[in-house]
């Protein structure tokens, strides 16, 4: 009674010596073998899973309904395949076991390893992105702590199973002079597994403060990070893409191809770097360059999202509209996220200048559940209701971007504005004298009341505002030779001295950079 109850599998967690002695004689039932195979034929292809990132193409039920599917087949070949070698690696050595044993030593060696599956399960409640690339884009440092916790306990099961095997292939194989050889290789190989534990935590850590900096925009501290790799291994593609990245992001847009370049200089074909320098040309209006870059990366990874958003704005540079909405749908067709939605982006802004409002509308909609404080996107919206003569939207989509950012002087401009341009004169006029109360240092309350005065035919309180204006900012003083707000006065002589004035001084304004922020006058 008490050898049968020795002789019970969970033994082998135990006391794996007495118990394989006991199981010398014996055989692993069928029920024993499929139960065995199956879990190991979860965890395995689970793993696979994890590391194809199957996430990208199935749900994560879909992946466990194929794990439970396969897992009996996937886990029995494996286990069978593992006693084969395990046999005759020991007869190369001169050991006696038998495949049935070594069945045995194999089969029973995996059960630490059905413990991974209650960590499975608690890896993918916790992290639902667990089988795609997304997994460590939104993780938190505590969440990465976590993770870590979790894998380190998921090396000891591993390193306990592979005692349990290296006792039973020593004990059937009667390697007794060799057992402390054996036992120092086992020693090494776990030692191995924590090292790659420690490096994959490390890792994961990085990745996680990357992903932060990227979300926080702190292209600084990607910036210096970068640099401090480099210091270490000059030669780190990793590290020298991380830099390009952060460069190109900051504007330096020259430094970074440089650094692009040395990258390109190692590994012609590499594709981030291949897709930054596209980004690169692409912002310095080198469009041509940038396409043909984009094209060698699109060789190289045809199936990411990445590639084709940067395609799509390559060809929107060009003003080729319909190759860009053509390569804007096909990385939404690949991949949609928080770090490709830029491809809806890309379709509101191409639809914008096409001037198909409506579909402008919709694309900014879709980018935005993806990233809701986005103010560009609103603002994108605004002026799409602005040409639909959607009053109404239009300031909710302005209310939007205050909600976030409250103090956007354009955005109070532009919300008075559009009472102005539907003769909601009183409502403009408090707007307007709000701006020049709480921004004082700003032109565009002044302007604001000169237009107003200009459209009352008051001709003194006018050129009082626009005299503030040119003193300011001359760009507005432009805006006053062709908005309509100014027709009252425009023939007037102190108008006329004006810009007289105005010529004298400054001249036409090709490119103030504030053209977007001006609104519509029909």
């Amino acid at each position: 009674m008490e050898n049968e109850k020795e002789s019970r599998w969970l033994s082998f967690l135990s006391q794996p010596s007495h118990t394989f002695e006991i199981w010398r004689e014996k055989q692993i039932t069928v029920l024993q073998l499929l139960s065995l195979s199956m879990g190991l034929g979860f965890i395995n292809l689970l793993n696979r899973f994890y590391i194809a990132e199957m996430g990208e193409h199935f749900s994560v039920s879909a992946l466990i309904i194929l794990a439970m599917i396969f897992s009996p087949l996937v886990g029995f070949i494996a286990i069978k395949v593992g006693a084969f070698f395990a046999e005759k690696i020991g007869r190369l050595f001169k050991g006696k076991a038998t495949y049935r044993q070594m069945e045995i030593a194999v089969g029973w060696s995996l059960l630490p390893l059905m413990l991974l599956i209650p960590f499975w399960i608690v890896e993918i409640i916790l992290f639902p992105d667990i089988f795609t690339s997304e997994l460590f884009v939104s993780m938190t440092e505590k969440e990465a702590l976590l993770f870590n916790i979790v894998l380190f306990f998921e090396v000891i099961l591993f390193g306990w199973s592979l005692l349990i095997f290296v006792i039973g292939f020593c004990k059937y194989h009667e390697f007794y002079k060799m057992k402390p050889v054996v036992y120092v290789v086992h020693t090494m190989a776990f030692i191995f597994l924590l090292y790659n534990w420690g490096n994959g935590a490390v890792q994961i850590y990085d990745t996680v403060q990357y992903n932060k900096a990227i979300e926080e925009e702190d292209y600084e501290t990607i910036l210096t990070n970068a640099e401090t790799d480099l210091e270490e291994e000059p030669a780190d593609l990793t590290a020298l893409n991380n830099k390009a990245y952060a460069l190109i992001n900051e504007g330096n847009y020259e430094e970074g191809l440089e650094v692009v370049n040395e990258v390109l200089e190692i590994e012609p074909d590499n594709d981030t770097a291949l897709n930054n320098k596209g980004w690169a040309l692409n912002m310095l209006g080198r469009n041509e360059e940038a396409l043909t870059v984009i094209m060698q990366a699109i060789a190289i990874e045809p199936n990411e999202a990445y590639e084709y958003i940067n395609l799509g704005n390559i060809y929107y540079g060009l003003g080729n509209y319909q190759s860009g909405i053509d390569a804007y749908e096909t990385a939404i067709d690949y991949d949609i996220s928080e770090d490709t939605a830029s491809a809806y982006y890309g379709l509101g802004i191409t639809y914008y200048d096409l001037a198909e409002y409506e579909k402008t509308i919709d694309y900014m909609e879709r980018y935005l559940t993806y990233l809701p404080e986005d103010i560009d996107a609103y603002w994108v919206m605004a002026n799409a209701y602005d040409f639909l003569n959607n009053q109404t939207q239009a300031l909710e989509m302005l209310d939007h971007i205050l909600a976030i950012d409250p103090e956007n002087v354009a955005v109070h401009t532009y919300k008075a504005d559009l009472h102005l341009y539907y003769e909601q004169i009183q409502e403009a006029e408090i707007m307007y004298q709000k701006i020049i109360t709480d921004y004082p240092e700003y032109p565009d309350g002044y302007y604001g009341m000169a237009a107003i005065a200009a459209y009352n035919q008051n001709t003194i309180d006018a050129i009082t505002n626009l005299e503030i204006v040119l003193e300011y900012d001359p760009y507005y003083f432009e805006n006053a030779l062709y908005d309509v707000f100014f027709d009252n006065i425009r023939e007037t002589s102190e108008f006329q001295a004006l810009e007289a004035k105005y010529y004298e001084t400054d001249g036409l304004y090709e490119d103030s950079g504030l053209g977007d922020e001006s609104v519509r006058y029909d």
